[in-house]
């Protein structure tokens, strides 16, 4: 049972209640007014002392946790703070403009995911990266959460606070896994001596699922024994004064903090590594550049959010100067997590999601591309008279005109290959009797791309690939 002590001296006196009450008043006053609270008076000498100490122990009532016994009641002196309500819309707000983007986004992808833009993108990482989004998006809502509203009990308040811990690591790992899956899957696709092997998103997608399944089992184990809690926690400003913060402790995370964060660091590194790995390979088929974009994103907002943690601690190691400075500086903390979160969930959709809705949108209404923007050949299986593919710059007409050459996807079976089981790229035979196959299975080429001929052993080794499944 947590018990919080407040120590005064008095004079001896058969009637202590009495004389803490004449040589004080307010202690015992206030303390008495809270309800549902015991206060047990422990003489630490003996009755006959001049100037005995005496110990009021505030004792929680045996229903609450030990966690949340001194949380919820301020000290006598202390300036209680609560979340403002225009903070709250700001939070909510913030959850329903993340939630509906991501949904919205995922039910485009899934609309045109045959669309050669969405397609080359690799839609079932598409998919994880709105769906890792979206819980981030849901756990700003949480950011809202105080003991403002009595109805709220402590058990809530810290589901609450659990849940947010739940859904925020959930949705970094996904994130930053589907990334580095994307890019492995690409990476294997280009890899030297892979001959006519399909790669599929279930061939590269264990990694993911396996760190997930690891960072669950730290959550439970986390949850189970020292689960986070909603607490106030007092502020002393410069002039004496009190100040009651209302917030969620992780501090009693131990083992599984380490864990935790070591899982997160992972993620972040090998995302990191799969991104310089794929660097050299052709942006229209890795999505390399975006993807490098979108880490770099996440890098700066995360040393943004840890500078501005540094200050924090370093301005509340001085003390507030006021309530107003204190008000200043919870109103940080708050928009800084609840802006943290946001961007965090949007940053993924806005460098790898957003642009493709807008191409499809735009051809879809102009007939065409923006302008820089090219796509050739779509989703197809191509077969050019010996000359490799990589060293080809072949306008989107040249390849429509070119029937006996492109062979679309799905349309792709044993009538249209005399040997299947042979591997791509190998010599074959035309009506000379000779014949040099290459085909491939790709997204999009650029029509000018100088990645074309410097990537071209990377293209030559992509053999009955496809990026979607």
């Amino acid at each position: 049972m947590t018990t919080t002590t407040t120590t005064t001296t008095i004079n001896s006196n058969n009637n202590l209640d009495e004389d803490i009450n004449q040589n004080h008043g307010a202690p015992l006053t206030y303390y008495n007014t809270i309800p549902k609270t015991r206060y047990v008076i422990v003489d630490e000498w003996r009755r006959n002392l001049e100037n005995a100490t005496v110990e009021i122990s505030q004792q929680s009532p045996p229903s609450q946790s030990p966690s949340s016994s001194s949380s919820s009641t301020p000290s006598a002196a202390a300036e209680v703070h609560y979340l403002s309500r225009r903070y709250a819309i700001v939070a909510f707000t913030l959850t329903a403009i993340g939630s509906l983007l991501s949904i919205g986004s995922c039910v485009f992808i899934y609309r045109f995911r045959t669309h050669t833009i969405i397609s080359v993108g690799q839609p079932p990482f598409l998919y994880l990266i709105c769906f890792s989004a979206f819980l981030l998006s849901v756990s700003i809502s949480l950011n809202a959460i105080d003991d403002s509203n009595e109805k709220k009990t402590q058990q809530s308040l810290n589901a609450g606070c659990i849940s947010w811990l739940w859904l925020t690591t959930i949705g970094v790992v996904i994130a930053y896994m589907a990334l580095f899956c994307k890019l492995f899957r690409v990476e294997k696709v280009t890899r030297r001596g892979r001959i006519r092997q399909k790669v599929l998103a279930r061939h590269v997608i264990k990694p993911l699922i396996i760190v997930v399944l690891v960072a669950i089992a730290i959550l439970i184990a986390w949850t189970i024994t020292s689960p986070p809690y909603y607490k106030r926690e007092t502020f002393t400003g410069m002039g004496g004064e009190v100040h009651s913060i209302g917030t969620c402790f992780y501090d009693d995370g131990g083992i599984y903090e380490i864990l935790l964060t070591l899982v997160l660091v992972f993620c972040v590194s090998i995302a990191f590594w799969m991104s310089l790995k794929t660097r050299n390979v052709p942006e229209y088929l890795s999505d390399s550049r975006r993807v490098t974009q979108t880490l770099l994103g996440h890098l700066i907002l995360v040393i943004i959010k840890v500078t501005f943690n540094v200050v924090l601690i370093i301005y509340t190691a001085y003390g507030t100067a006021s309530a107003a400075d204190l008000s200043a500086l919870n109103a940080g903390v708050y928009i800084s997590t609840v802006f943290y979160g946001f961007f965090a969930a949007m940053i993924s959709i806005g460098f790898l999601v957003i642009p493709k809705i807008y191409y499809v949108r735009y051809e879809q209404v102009h007939g065409e591309l923006p302008k820089g923007v090219h796509k050739i050949g779509g989703r197809v299986t191509v077969q050019i008279d010996g000359v490799r593919l990589g060293q080809l710059d072949l306008p989107s007409h040249v390849m429509r005109n070119t029937q006996r050459s492109i062979i679309p996807l799905g349309e792709e079976n044993d009538n249209n290959n005399n040997n299947n089981n042979s591997p791509m790229g190998e010599d074959g035979n035309d009506d000379d009797g000779r014949q040099d196959n290459l085909r491939m299975k790709m997204g999009s080429i650029p029509e000018s791309s100088d990645n074309s001929t410097s990537s071209n052993d990377n293209i030559s080794n992509i053999d009955a690939v496809e990026l979607k499944e």
